[in-house]
């Protein structure tokens, strides 16, 4: 259902606004909300409880799709000449709120009548839909609307990507925590964090550019490992490409603490695959795929020291620092690459398309028997 919502002190903007829910959007809509819209929200009794965005109320859906089919509310991108699109009711999600019933209607009819402001042409129009001698009027009842899809509202005024529904549900599961609206405001969370964060359309607009998202996307699902989050790799601090990172759940049972991946197949990155895990809480490894092979691997040691080793063995070194033994790092290291080929193995296996090279010695030629 919308929320009506007020803007926070902090906000360089002030006076109400709206978050209404569209299928096929994975976030709510903001929709601004000119004097006259206030003043009928708050006739009909809705005001937000308090300024921020955790201080809204439910509004009947029928009234605020009608507000905006005739150009009350209108979308940031649009501003307030803006033609609005009319909204099929179909396309709304269907959550419990409010109704809109025939006495708000009268009320709404009072109010408006000698109205003479900005937005006169707008409000006679709005009157002319609740106005019962209105050939083409739609009723609280009726929830009825003209059909043009949400996707062409999205189109017209917003820059943000729609995705069919097979995606959309998976995004909708696989999202991170902590992205924030797209009307969030930093400065209303205190602290260094609040400096760093993803709006919902940041993240999606960021996936819209991964190549094959949605081949992706299903390979994944048909995974046997669980899949925790997908988010794409552009923007991210330590890569700057149009790969896939997708984040597994794994076993509590199992020594393998994470374990997670950037998938930079059919894009102009190499490796094929960079992949992050951990054993214990201690020891953390990242390696990469290329050309169907293991091409590169690190081991990270923290446990009263930090030691790193980097293979292939010409690239090998390490540094010391106290109480840290280089012998009992690189048998670490052996031991621990022992435990790791056969999940990697594992993996490969869930992937139908990319073979990983063996990784039994007996089929490769530097075996000695």
């Amino acid at each position: 259902m919308p929320v009506l919502k007020e803007y926070a002190d902090s906000n360089d903007k002030d006076g109400y606004y709206v978050h209404a829910h569209v299928s096929g959007l994975s976030h709510p809509l903001p929709l601004q909300t000119p004097e006259v819209t206030e003043e009928i929200y708050r006739e009909l009794g809705y005001e937000p409880i308090k300024p921020g965005d955790d201080g809204g109320v439910n509004v009947p859906k029928h009234l605020t799709w009608t507000l905006f089919d005739v150009d009350l509310h209108w979308t940031e991108n649009s501003g307030p000449q803006g033609d609005a699109s009319d909204l099929d009711f179909d396309d709304l999600r269907e959550v419990a709120g409010p109704d809109l019933t025939t006495d708000d209607i009268e009320t709404i009819l009072d109010l408006t009548e000698d109205y003479r402001g900005q937005y006169q042409s707008r409000v006679k129009e709005l009157r002319e839909e609740f106005s019962d001698d209105t050939g083409g009027s739609t009723t609280p009842e009726s929830g009825g609307g003209t059909v043009p899809s949400v996707e062409k509202l999205l189109e017209e005024m917003s820059d943000e990507p729609s995705f069919d529904d097979e995606v959309e549900q998976l995004l909708e599961d696989w999202q991170p925590d902590g992205l924030k609206p797209d009307d969030y405001d930093p400065d209303e969370d205190d602290g260094f964090f609040s400096q760093y964060y993803t709006t919902h359309s940041e993240y999606r607009e960021a996936l819209d550019s991964v190549p094959d998202l949605k081949a992706r996307l299903q390979e994944y699902e048909d995974h046997p490992w669980k899949v925790q989050t997908v988010k794409a790799a552009s923007g991210n601090s330590e890569e700057d490409s149009n790969g896939l990172r997708v984040t597994f759940k794994i076993d509590d049972s199992s020594d393998i603490n994470r374990w997670s991946c950037i998938d930079y197949r059919t894009t102009d990155d190499t490796p094929d695959f960079k992949f992050s895990t951990g054993i214990s809480s201690h020891r953390s490894y990242t390696f990469e795929v290329e050309d169907n092979y293991i091409s590169d691997f690190d081991m990270t040691i923290t446990h009263q020291s930090v030691g790193k080793f980097d293979i292939p063995p010409e690239d090998f070194w390490g540094y010391e620092v106290e109480n840290q033994d280089p012998n009992e790092m690189m048998h670490t290291l052996i031991t621990d690459f022992h435990h790791l080929i056969p999940v990697i193995e594992e993996f490969f296996d869930g992937l139908p398309s990319y073979d990983l090279e063996s990784t039994d010695p007996e089929d490769h030629s530097v075996y000695l028997p």
